[in-house]
Order: structure tokens, then sequence, then C-alpha cells
């Protein structure tokens, strides 16, 4: 899924044998539900889908950033999800970043120095 403006990040939901479903987020990161399968874990559904909501809406409200970081020879990517019902859910983790990847995202990173822009509304939704 994505808006018609160029500086919003898209979204895109991709079902899976294992975890279950992936959720790809801007340019660089998927997200996993649920996160692990064991049953120690044993988190529910509702749990899962409470999250994925809180990271759909932190993309579309435009509280969803990335960067990524050179260090030595290697480049990392980094997010951050601030969730928008003002929970603290705010984090960010160092994933490698396979170069091609980054050489597609660098021109757009580069345009939007301050991060994604939230949705535009639908004219009339309020």
């Amino acid at each position: 899924m994505r808006p018609r403006e160029p500086d919003c990040a898209g979204l895109t939901f991709a079902f899976t044998a294992f975890p279950g479903l992936l959720l790809h987020a801007g340019l660089r990161h998927d997200f996993p539900f649920p996160l692990c399968g064991c049953d120690a874990c044993d988190t529910s559904w509702q749990s899962e889908a409470d999250e994925l909501e809180e990271h759909v809406f932190a993309v579309v409200s435009g509280t969803y950033s990335e960067s990524v970081e050179r260090r030595d020879a290697e480049a990392a990517a980094w997010y951050q999800v601030r969730y928008p019902t003002g929970s603290s859910g705010g984090f960010s983790n160092a994933i490698p970043v396979p170069a091609e990847r980054r050489a597609a995202a660098e021109p757009i990173s580069r345009r939007l120095p301050s991060g994604w822009r939230a949705w535009p509304r639908r004219a009339g939704a309020e």
C-alpha cells in the first residue's frame, strides 16, 4: 500500500508459513508477526493484532523513521517507531543492509532528512 505522496512510507503485507505475517515498512525494514512462535512465548492473536495495528498507525501518521549508519565497512539500518496512541513503543535496532538495497534507498533518504511524512487524508475525511 502506498499513498500518492512520495514522501510517505509505504506498507507491504506478506503472508508466510512462519512467522505468519511480515510487515515491510518504508525502504528497509520487515517486522514479523508474531516475533517469536515458540510455545514458551505463547502470545495471543489479539496482542499480535494490536501491535501490528500500532505499527501501521505509526507509519500512516508519520511517526515511523529510518536511517542508515555506516560503521567500519558495514552499514546498519536503524528505525524508530513512536506510536500515535501515546504509548512509549519507540525503539531502534541495527540491521545489516545489503549494498543494493542501500543504494536503491539512498536517493529517497537524502530527500527526506527529517523522515517520513504522515499519509494525507482523503478529501472530506475527518
